[in-house]
């Protein structure tokens, strides 16, 4: 990526030169935690119950009788043959001024990642989602630098990255609390063996038991990773779950959960040495019937120390939004 060179001090010309290698790291190593939103919405937590009925017929049967003792299950298994199309958009911006060697520069970063998928339930044993088959129809990062120096703009916009796995049907095959990937049919490419070789984790949001309204939870690293989007990498806490309500929703019975927390995460690249705070919000709507998620959002300030050179720090802010939804399946 083309910086521009005014005429200024060496050292202005280093940080110039920096952002420049830094923001191609990004939007090269955003590859790495985005393939990880596929998995985002896959809730394969343990369950009290065993899905071996039809859906329609089964669900019921389990709201009403988890009415009946105050306590639901947020983790149990969609049914065999359930099949959830998904849209995610997640959006990262960071940046901020500097006044150095009587310059004065304006830096700002942005990285959006989308994806667009369909999953279909396979298996499920002892309540858990054992096999699964996910078409991957998008899987892309963007990323946009806008620089300025003493009022002289530079914009740079990287070329849309597209992921190895895009256009490709993985079959996911759950050993332990690790999924295993394949491509349904014909050999990877090398990137896209790069991609499939590393298990997923079976990643929920959920509490692992069932939980009454009002009950709270602690959430892990890789739930966080995926409550940001992918966006953000090695993410810690403390950050909760709460089941805020359970209601009728139509037909269905669906339950709202609130997540939040001083969440700790870091990017691939050597601007942020010690990483980002994001002040995390988030709602989901969980259909209790079908048990699926229709609809999630998190999102919240991020701030960190951005390290530009020897005595260049930038008190670098931002935010990052990740949005989540169902698109219903079409009926045939």
């Amino acid at each position: 990526m083309q910086m521009p060179r005014f005429q200024i001090s060496p050292m202005i010309e280093l940080i110039f030169s920096k952002v420049a290698v830094a923001c191609l790291l990004l939007a090269v190593g955003c590859a790495g935690p985005v393939q990880k939103l596929p998995e985002r919405n896959v809730r394969v937590g343990a369950s009290r119950q065993v899905a071996t009925q039809p859906e329609v017929e089964a669900a019921p049967m389990a709201a009403a009788a988890a009415k009946s003792d105050g306590l639901y299950d947020l983790d149990a298994a969609a049914a065999p043959g359930s099949t959830q199309r998904e849209d995610g958009r997640g959006v990262l911006t960071i940046g901020g001024e500097l006044e150095h060697d009587g310059h004065r520069l304006s830096l700002h970063l942005t990285s959006e990642a989308r994806f667009s998928g369909t999953t279909q339930v396979l298996e499920v044993v002892g309540g858990r989602a054992t096999k699964l088959r996910t078409t991957y129809d998008k899987l892309e990062v963007t990323m946009e630098v806008r620089a300025t120096m003493d009022g002289q703009e530079q914009v740079n916009q990287m070329p849309s990255s597209t992921l190895p796995l895009q256009g490709e049907t993985v079959i996911s095959e759950l050993r332990g609390d690790f999924y295993h990937r394949r491509l349904e049919s014909g050999a990877p490419t090398a990137e896209q063996a790069e991609m499939l070789k590393e298990p997923r984790p079976a990643i929920t949001q959920y509490a692992g038991k069932p939980v009454a309204v009002g009950a709270m939870w602690g959430m892990n690293s890789d739930a966080l990773e995926a409550m940001a989007g992918g966006l953000l990498d090695k993410v810690t806490g403390p950050a909760t779950g709460r089941l805020v309500s359970v209601a009728a929703c139509g037909e269905h019975t669906c339950a709202q959960v609130a997540f939040g927390g001083e969440v700790r995460g870091e990017l691939p690249i050597g601007l942020l040495p010690d990483g980002l705070q994001w002040q995390m919000q988030g709602l989901c709507q969980r259909d209790l019937t079908r048990q699926v998620d229709t609809a999630c959002h998190t999102g919240g300030p991020l701030s960190g120390r951005m390290q530009l050179g020897p005595g260049a720090e930038i008190e670098a802010t931002g935010s990052l939004q990740f949005d989540w939804q169902e698109r219903p399946v079409p009926t045939p």
